[in-house]
């Protein structure tokens, strides 16, 4: 067998050291993409803090492509991006939450934030607490005047959530922003994506 010719040659060097080249299969390694399973994974890995970009797909020959495009930007941005693939016939409730009727289609979530204080599922900052207290108080007085008795019945509730009667009184409630991703589907698509929305996708230099 002779020498490969200077084009073959081009074409191996090509294939070695361009990202963006997508006409041969590339050894990315072992899959990063992760597989849904459950919303509490889910919010389990957007509380890591890094942006989580969900793929919401349905199983066909149409999505190989995007298969494919996953698995890629997901090794090269890896471990700065998240990529998350759903099934959507398996896991319908959480697809229609999304409120989209053509599939497939991807959404990306990043910068979590926390809110102040959540009990029994509801949130409260300081100023709230204090105005339900003044409020209260006012009700409190007002009943006391009419001769009538009972406390304020929010009072009574927000005391309960404060001893723990009321269930899931340790709730954390998050935020989340979530943009539609409408630029090329590519590993590169993704890259001027994140750069025209300032999501970070890689370390701070």
């Amino acid at each position: 067998m002779g020498e490969p010719s200077l084009f073959d040659q081009m074409i191996s060097h090509l294939r070695a050291t361009s990202k963006y080249y997508t006409g041969y299969p590339k050894d990315l390694g072992p899959s990063r993409v992760i597989h849904f399973t459950s919303e509490r994974e889910f919010v389990q890995l957007l509380h890591e803090g890094h942006p989580v970009v969900v793929a919401f797909t349905l199983r066909c020959n149409l999505t190989k492509h995007l298969d494919g495009v996953l698995e890629e930007a997901a090794a090269e941005f890896y471990p700065h991006v998240k990529f998350m693939r759903v099934e959507c016939p398996k896991y319908p409730g959480f697809c229609i939450t999304r409120q989209r009727k053509e599939y497939p289609f991807i959404e990306i979530f990043h910068s979590p934030q926390q809110h102040s204080k959540s009990l029994g599922g509801m949130q409260y900052d300081q100023d709230s607490i204090m105005h339900l207290i003044f409020h209260c108080s006012v009700l409190k007085a007002i009943k006391q005047i009419r001769g009538e008795s009972g406390d304020c019945p929010s009072m009574t509730c927000f005391v309960d959530m404060l001893k723990g009667r009321v269930a899931d009184a340790n709730i954390t409630k998050y935020s989340v922003k979530v943009v539609p991703f409408n630029y090329d589907t590519s590993a590169y698509g993704f890259r001027e994506f994140f750069k025209r929305h300032g999501i970070r996708s890689s370390s701070p230099q």
